[in-house]
């Protein structure tokens, strides 16, 4: 394994912060902390840099022990890069130069070199001696994830570093990331409370409640297969329908029988909350009649709201060009690709 945190705890004051987190990230994995503000996940990575001391638990990369209570690695001898959410480049220098800033351990020649070759590889080569301020946003975030990778790191972490992009351009520069990232072989760990962000660019997604993980997967497990209300609800969006398990195989969900795999914990009879996702609900003209009661644009999709005829309300998105209205008349069919279900709480 190359990161692994071991029941971290974390106090600013009388304030906790980090709760007991673990996990593991295997060399060459790309990883995320995913939660919203105030989760802990950048005291976290700020903990894995050696800016933040461990009031209890440890932190090894490579199976060496960075940090643990009582005593820290300093930054600068951890062989850990970071990008931050702003790039931070120095403005009186181009960008090759900013690049080879931090490979001070190399001949000035061998620093010139490398910074093009990582300036090259995030896509800059044309823009070696432009300055910071010729430079767009995301330009900027390149240069300063060229500047991490040059030294050529054990781990890269990354804090929130496409937060103050527009949503197209973090789309973009996203997937490059992670096509560098998968390049470069490098073990990376990026913090963000941005959904698609993570489900993008990670093998595994830690999703944060509290100071802790409550859910530890890959974005397939955690968005299929939520370990908890609180989970299910924060990933992916969805609302929660009564069902009636019928079977192993089946269960009964707003008046319509759906099939799939029925956990065990679940017999026949019992009533149950259905997670339902915008994607499980279709446009289907021999669906069932259901009435749009609100909708929002998303560019491509409309998400609707629609009340059904048992009185229900579920989430659907709806091609943008559909030119629904509130009030009128759909039909929609309902087909979750998995059954995500949980003990009824009302």
């Amino acid at each position: 394994m190359q990161l692994q945190l071991d029941n971290l705890y974390q106090d600013y004051g009388d304030q906790p912060v980090l709760r007991g987190l673990s996990l593991v990230l295997e060399s060459g994995e790309i990883g995320c902390l995913l939660g919203p503000s105030g989760c802990g996940k950048t005291t976290a990575l700020r903990c894995i840099a050696g800016f933040e001391d461990l009031d209890q638990g440890e932190v090894r990369v490579g199976g060496m022990t960075l940090s643990r209570a009582g005593y820290t690695e300093p930054p600068e001898k951890r062989q850990v890069g970071m990008v931050f959410q702003e790039a931070a480049l120095l403005p009186h220098l181009p960008a090759v130069e900013n690049v080879a800033f931090g490979l001070h351990q190399l001949p000035a020649s061998e620093a010139r070199v490398r910074a093009e070759e990582y300036l090259a590889l995030v896509g800059l080569a044309g823009s070696l001696r432009r300055y910071p301020h010729e430079l767009s946003g995301g330009q900027q975030q390149r240069v300063a994830l060229a500047r991490a990778l040059a030294p050529e790191p054990r781990l890269l972490l990354l804090d929130e570093p496409f937060a103050n992009l527009d949503v197209s351009l973090r789309e973009r520069l996203g997937r490059d990331v992670r096509d560098i990232l998968i390049k470069t072989g490098v073990t990376a760990l990026l913090v963000t409370h941005d959904q698609l962000e993570a489900f993008m660019l990670a093998d595994r997604i830690g999703v944060m409640r509290n100071g802790v993980i409550a859910q530890w997967g890959t974005p397939h497990e955690i968005y299929h297969q939520p370990v908890d209300r609180d989970v299910a609800a924060f990933v992916g969006g969805g609302v929660f329908v009564e069902g009636v398990v019928q079977s192993t195989r089946s269960i009964a969900v707003c008046g319509v029988e759906l099939n799939g795999a029925v956990p065990p914990r679940f017999p026949p009879g019992d009533t149950v909350d259905v997670l339902l996702r915008p994607d499980d609900v279709h446009a289907d003209p021999a669906g069932m009649p259901a009435i749009v009661r609100s909708k929002v644009f998303r560019g491509p999709t409309l998400q609707c709201t629609l009340q059904i005829e048992t009185g229900e309300a579920v989430l659907a998105s709806m091609p943008a060009d559909a030119e629904l209205v509130e009030g009128q008349s759909v039909n929609i069919r309902i087909e979750p690709a998995h059954l995500v279900l949980f003990p009824r709480t009302r």
